[in-house]
């Protein structure tokens, strides 16, 4: 995986500073206030990479400094492509998509301005203008006007109690993750928070990434 550079790291920090100018079970609140960082994401991610059930991995990187308090930057790696991410106290800022052997990254906005906060109480929405911005051998691209739905509830996923956070495009698209409270930890035993399953879908409908995770497994 080719990682970011200093140079673009710095930069995205930057972006991110002037853009932002009750009970527990296992450690994680479970009602009144939720601190989503506590899965995503979540304590294991310094050490262990989510295994799916086919064997394929995401894995977790943190180029800066990170802070259970305050957060940090991170990326989630699957296969060629990151996703990057700082979590700031109040909020999760999403810096985009890259993928190394494309030489393509995209970005959400406005989500490089503010995703979801960090914790909040649910169930929690929030609908902003977006728009993708790809960029492209060096070159960026905007793409139409469209409308972003945030939102967080609580559910289950077969019957296992889950937060299913939902990012949702006027245009059709979008994504659902379920995010529970128990992910089987390998070779420690137990279980940890973490991201049980990811879908997206495209503006007609079609999934273009499904995949669920069953472990937590040491690196």
């Amino acid at each position: 995986m080719r990682r970011l550079t200093t140079a673009v790291v710095l930069a995205a920090l930057l972006l991110v500073a002037l853009l932002t100018s009750g009970s527990a079970v296992n450690g994680i609140v479970t009602s009144g206030t939720v601190d989503v960082a506590a899965y995503y994401p979540g304590a294991m991610a310094h050490t262990h990479d989510l295994v799916a059930g086919n064997g394929a991995r995401t894995r977790y990187h943190f180029p800066s400094a990170w802070d259970p308090e305050r957060g940090g930057m991170f990326g989630r790696q699957s296969e060629d492509c990151t996703d990057w991410h700082v979590w700031l106290p109040e909020a999760l800022h999403y810096l985009g998509l890259s993928c190394g052997p494309r030489n393509l990254t995209v970005t959400i906005l406005p989500l490089t301005l503010r995703a979801l906060p960090r914790r909040t109480e649910l169930p929690w929405s929030q609908t902003s203008r977006a728009w993708e911005v790809t960029i492209a051998d060096g070159v960026a691209s905007t793409g139409p006007a469209d409308e972003m739905r945030v939102s967080l509830v609580r559910d289950r996923l077969d019957g296992e109690p889950a937060i299913v956070l939902r990012f949702a495009r006027r245009n059709g698209s979008g994504e659902t993750w379920w995010l529970v409270d128990c992910l089987a930890v390998v070779p420690e035993g137990g279980c940890a928070p973490g991201v049980r399953q990811h879908v997206a879908f495209d503006a007609s409908g079609a999934i273009v990434w499904n995949r669920r995770y069953v472990r937590w497994e040491r690196r």
